[in-house]
């Protein structure tokens, strides 16, 4: 038998109802975004518009310092909405080195998070909670890598997202 591929990947794919949620979402914060806006402009509501605006702002602002900017933020909602997700092994000789996690949007790849495999502590996976209601399978598993950063500022675990 040959060796470990040179790229191992796997798609990672989204159920139909998180890409609902998501789309509804969305469109919510963006109609009380746009209501607000217009409330504002009016002189309707301001305080209510006031601070619905700078809730959104304040969220927009924190999720871009976690993505490494403003465009880093759009990029990730994108990819969120439209992208189709996958996991990467990326190897050094004949061992994996680092997994990546990312997804495709319009021709490009972007990598959301990578760590080395060394670090991985351990992977667990469990059903949702359709399963649990149901009784029986319902395709809605969700996995955990809890990993060490090697970063005493950090926790000592982490939930990988979009997992």
């Amino acid at each position: 038998m040959g060796g470990m591929p040179s790229n191992q990947e796997m798609r990672i794919p989204k159920s139909r109802a998180e890409v609902i949620f998501r789309f509804a979402i969305t469109a919510i914060v963006v109609f009380f975004v746009l209501l607000a806006i217009v409330n504002f402009c009016s002189g309707l509501a301001l305080i209510a518009s006031s601070v619905w605006l700078a809730l959104v702002m304040w969220i927009i602002w924190d999720e871009s310092r976690r993505e490494g900017g403003f465009r880093g933020f759009l990029i990730s909602q994108m990819g969120d909405l439209f992208g189709r997700r996958f996991t990467k092994v990326i190897p050094d000789d004949a061992q994996p080195k680092d997994v990546c996690f990312g997804f495709d949007l319009l021709g490009h790849r972007f990598i959301q998070q990578c760590f080395p495999v060394d670090s991985i502590e351990s992977v667990e996976w469990k059903p949702g909670q359709a399963t649990g209601m149901a009784g029986r399978d319902m395709n809605d598993w969700t996995v955990f890598i809890w990993f060490d950063h090697h970063d005493p500022a950090r926790s000592e675990c982490e939930l990988v997202p979009g997992i």
